[in-house]
């Protein structure tokens, strides 16, 4: 503890965050090799409780904070915020229709240092009100994948999820107080990027 003490009080000149943490993980395992294996056992144990009792306390471990700002006559004005679970991967995964904002996002897996315990990753789907509070909600899409791309047109979403097979899901937002999902397919590979294309446009002769 003391030379853990001596890591944490160096100059952030001397030692970056990064390198402190690292010594002090080298510090650590050298001290859990020296125990006997009945006592790393049992530490082990004790942390894994702890954990288990951590993650019961904290629903979700990452979010995303949404700012909604006003810009008017070089005037600047944070009019809102909030927060969904989870994180974004582009500006894509964001959109503003009429007062509703939606937005798409990855609940990260997780686990324990020592594997016992483990989540795997899900995927969700937000609608919040100028306020920047969460009206509606669909969650535990795709368990054990993670978003690739996302594309919001009108009151649908197009997402992408991406582990082995490529789900392509449509997501219903025309009521943003009751999200649905409409169908999914199964496609070999995975698309990072969806593009609007509007065949029947105006123009079109068939």
């Amino acid at each position: 503890k003391a030379l853990i003490e001596k890591i944490k009080a160096a100059d952030n000149d001397v030692l970056s965050k990064y390198e402190k943490q690292q010594k002090i993980n080298n510090v650590y395992n050298s001290y859990l090799n020296l125990m006997p294996q009945a006592e790393q056992d049992e530490l082990y144990d004790n942390v894994e409780e702890l954990f288990e009792a951590k993650m019961k306390e904290l629903e979700y471990l990452e979010y995303t904070v949404i700012n909604r700002i006003s810009v008017s006559n070089g005037e600047i004005e944070v009019q809102g915020n909030g927060k969904v679970p989870g994180h974004i991967i582009s500006q894509f995964s964001m959109d503003e229709n009429a007062d509703t904002f939606r937005i798409a996002t990855t609940l990260s897996q997780r686990w324990s240092s020592f594997g016992k315990l483990q989540t795997e990753s899900t995927n969700n789907v937000y609608a919040l009100n100028k306020n920047m509070e969460i009206t509606g909600r669909l969650e535990g899409l795709a368990e054990g994948e993670q978003i690739y791309s996302t594309r919001f047109i009108g009151d649908r979403l197009y997402m992408v999820t991406f582990r082995q097979v490529d789900p392509f899901f449509v997501i219903d937002l025309s009521n943003p107080s009751s999200i649905k999902e409409l169908g999914k397919l199964k496609i070999p590979g995975y698309s990072d990027y969806l593009h609007p294309y509007d065949y029947f446009n105006s123009s079109s002769k068939i």
